[in-house]
């Protein structure tokens, strides 16, 4: 009974967004977890195989594809739980995947074109959860608990002594890689000097480990923090999409000295979700923003998404455009989770139900090319 109630919700809710009705097929393939390298050239997934008939899964497979032709350039079956998150270093060479039963707490580090161990990492038995990975793969940032963090060699697996937080004094909860890999920025609280309102912001130099610059920003309920790729500016994400039916806005700091330059104001009126990139210069700033959600009817039938942008030196919004990109509806009625989705500075990666995956373009939300998957073979 309650198999049948979904399955009519389900119709009910294709119909009345006015999303196309797919047809199943006897097999299929999904995908999550969906990432681009920081490039934009290589796209990432987890992917798994189930025929429909049979209910017969294959395992888990890491899945790379050329960009530009769509073409497939490497595949690793993934041990252990792979229905876990993994976590990606942003130029797509490496890959920590939660440890199997007989591993323990060990972190494991594998390469994502081979699948081989590249390294385990050495955590003296602490548990140690894998944070973030540095623009160039070297350094990985790790986490347990009481809020404490540490650094990682991703080819020795050797702990790295550098960028720590001086005494109990200083507490850091935030850390960016800068893509020149010349910079490290940690973010926190500075008990000795803190203000209610504000955040502690340390720059250290990457190989040295040096402090070049410290300041404060005032606290403006934000959920993590972005560098600009010239290093000039801090970005803000806000914790919700809208305030009050309001659209957040989103703070950009001088990197100089913490002055607040910039609050950018999202568009459309009403939204539930954004992404947001720099530029490779970081001259200008995109936003990606969606105005439906997963259970409610579409805010915007013709115009789901919508890109704005922004000059970082003026603040002046650029362009606001409204992007003709489909959303679908699964076979489930459910519409997609952000694993199923990822974008760059230029594209959009979008998971259909036709065992493919789109590549849609940010410029005018035209499909750029298709990515097959019909014939991927994952049993063999």
């Amino acid at each position: 009974m309650r198999k049948r109630i979904a399955g009519l919700l389900g119709c009910l809710l294709v119909l009345a967004t006015g999303a196309r009705a797919q047809v199943v097929p006897e097999k299929r393939i999904a995908a999550a977890q969906m990432q681009f390298t920081q490039d934009g050239k290589e796209l990432l997934a987890k992917v798994f195989e189930k025929n429909n008939t049979t209910g017969a899964m294959s395992p888990w497979h890491l899945m790379r594809w050329d960009v530009e032709n769509g073409r497939e350039l490497s595949r690793v079956r993934l041990p252990g739980l792979p229905f876990l998150r993994y976590l990606f270093s942003p130029d797509g060479r490496l890959f920590y995947r939660p440890p199997m039963k007989e591993e323990g707490e060990q972190i494991v580090l594998c390469d994502a074109v081979t699948g081989k161990q590249v390294c385990t990492l050495e955590t003296a038995g602490i548990r140690v959860l894998p944070q973030k990975f540095s623009a160039d793969g070297k350094l990985l940032l790790g986490s347990w608990e009481w809020g404490h963090s540490g650094f990682w060699d991703t080819r020795t697996g050797k702990q790295v002594p550098l960028f720590a937080s001086q005494g109990e004094s200083e507490r850091f909860d935030t850390t960016l890689f800068s893509t020149d890999n010349r910079r490290v920025v940690r973010i926190g609280l500075n008990k000795n000097e803190q203000k209610a309102t504000h955040r502690w912001v340390v720059v250290f130099d990457r190989k040295t480990g040096k402090r070049l610059n410290s300041f404060f920003i005032e606290n403006k309920k934000i959920r993590d923090y972005e560098l600009s790729p010239n290093g000039r500016y801090l970005l803000g994400r806000p914790e919700r999409a809208s305030v009050d039916q309001k659209p957040a806005q989103i703070p950009l700091w001088s990197m100089e000295n913490g002055t607040l330059l910039h609050l950018l104001a999202l568009k459309p009126d009403y939204l539930t979700s954004f992404k947001l990139h720099f530029s490779a210069d970081g001259k200008r700033l995109f936003a990606l923003v969606s105005t439906y959600d997963r259970l409610n009817f579409y805010q915007n039938s013709r115009y789901p998404y919508a890109r704005q942008t922004w000059s970082t030196s003026s603040g002046q919004e650029l362009s606001n455009t409204g992007l003709p990109i489909e959303v679908i509806t699964y076979f489930n009625g459910i519409r997609p989770t952000p694993t199923m989705m990822a974008s760059s500075v230029d594209m959009f990666a979008q998971f259909t139900n036709e065992n493919s995956i789109r590549l849609i373009s940010l410029e005018n939300g035209e499909v750029a090319g298709t990515i097959r998957m019909d014939e991927i073979g994952l049993r063999s």
